[in-house]
């Protein structure tokens, strides 16, 4: 009987030490499963005689796998690329390697001097002037454009070109310093490439013939694709058909009518993409660059080429004409005709009021005289 007593004590202080001391992960059930010595050294979390020694219960860490030939140097070179936020290790990173690189191209043409004049002071100037432009226009951050522009010491050759990206791109600085990138805390590096546009334009520098100064400005740009932080989703190709787009929108305004019978008149996109990038375009890579009519209808031709007569009217449409507007003038203005209308009525009533009683007044007169003053005939003048 003291026997078991003793182990039914044993059994029940095995069970309080398990759920107190062991390690997380682990049941009291599967603590009681291996009460027999055969436990592998590499699953033991402890003992019963560590525990009453009062040494500490832990589990032992898994093995490091092993890695995967042939995917060091690759996936290290995207880690690099990608700021050092992704591992060459598969099972470091199970979601796999971004690979870091240009999704959407798109080309431009601009002969503003904004533009032009500060690409002959300094090629990396104006591709900060560019981003920054290119970033109000679209509402994405500005260390997202790349541009491929013209080397300026090689207009001979159209494949020489310089390359321009952003210090603050999401591969050399993270997701959080590219998504608030702006024109104060940025700057842009060049480097020499080969590169061919593929544009159905000529992509030399055009300079003055007097000068040799740049008069048009031909390039292109990359768009690197979202980070995803703070609201930057907005994917690269969406980005490069938006731009150009807007690019070749009306500038003029446009009426619109809404579903609940409200008008909005507003100016077009195009509006926006001249005010930030003037005397430029924008067009896919291959398609040609849209001519914009600048031009604005004022009135006939002066020298007559095209001018139209205007049409003959017909005879007494003059007439028929004013009657018209004399019928609508009197129409705006009923309330005061009528007014007017009871104004002479009322005088004309009391003046024939005031000649009723003016001859009421004379008869009563007359008879009055007649009745007081009675005729007398004279005395026979004849005589006997």
């Amino acid at each position: 009987m003291q026997m078991a007593l003793a182990s039914a004590l044993r059994n029940i202080l095995l069970c309080f030490f398990a759920q107190v001391l062991l390690a997380p992960g682990f049941s009291v059930q599967s603590f009681l499963s291996h009460r027999s010595g055969a436990v592998p050294e590499d699953q033991r979390v402890g003992s019963v005689a560590n525990v009453l020694s009062g040494a500490p219960i832990q589990r032992v860490q898994a093995p490091a796998p092993a890695p995967v030939p042939g995917a060091s140097s690759g996936a290290s070179s995207a880690a690099s690329g990608a700021g050092g936020a992704t591992s060459s290790n598969p099972a470091a990173n199970p979601i796999g390697a971004r690979m870091w690189k240009i999704e959407a191209t798109f080309e431009m043409m601009t002969s503003a001097p904004l533009f032009t004049d500060e690409y002959a002071d300094s090629v990396q100037g104006v591709a900060v002037t560019l981003a920054d432009r290119l970033m109000w226009a679209t509402k994405v951050p500005m260390s997202r454009f790349a541009f491929w522009l013209p080397d300026p010491a090689a207009s001979v050759d159209a494949s020489s070109m310089q390359f321009c990206e952003s210090n603050q791109a999401e591969g050399h600085a993270g997701g959080f310093v590219s998504r608030f990138s702006t024109a104060t805390n940025t700057t842009y590096r060049c480097e020499s490439q080969k590169h061919v546009m593929n544009a159905t334009t000529p992509v030399l520098l055009q300079r003055s013939a007097t000068t040799s100064k740049v008069t048009q400005l031909t390039f292109e740009v990359g768009v690197y694709p979202a980070s995803g932080v703070s609201g930057d989703t907005k994917p690269a190709v969406q980005v490069a058909e938006e731009l150009v787009d807007i690019a070749n929108s009306a500038d003029e305004p446009e009426r619109i009518l809404h579903k609940n019978g409200l008008w909005t008149y507003q100016a077009g996109a195009g509006v926006k993409f001249h005010g930030l990038l003037p005397a430029s375009a924008a067009a896919m890579p291959g398609s040609p660059f849209n001519a914009r009519d600048t031009s604005l209808p004022l009135g006939p031709n002066p020298g007559g080429h095209g001018a139209l007569p205007p049409p003959k009217l017909p005879p007494g449409a003059g007439e028929g004409v004013k009657r018209e507007k004399e019928r609508n003038a009197y129409f705006a203005n009923v309330d005061t005709t009528v007014h007017e209308a009871k104004e002479i009525n009322t005088a004309v009533g009391n003046s024939l009021q005031e000649l009723k009683d003016s001859l009421a007044r004379a008869s009563a007169v007359h008879a009055a005289w007649m009745n007081w003053n009675p005729y007398k005939p004279p005395a026979d003048l004849m005589g006997p």
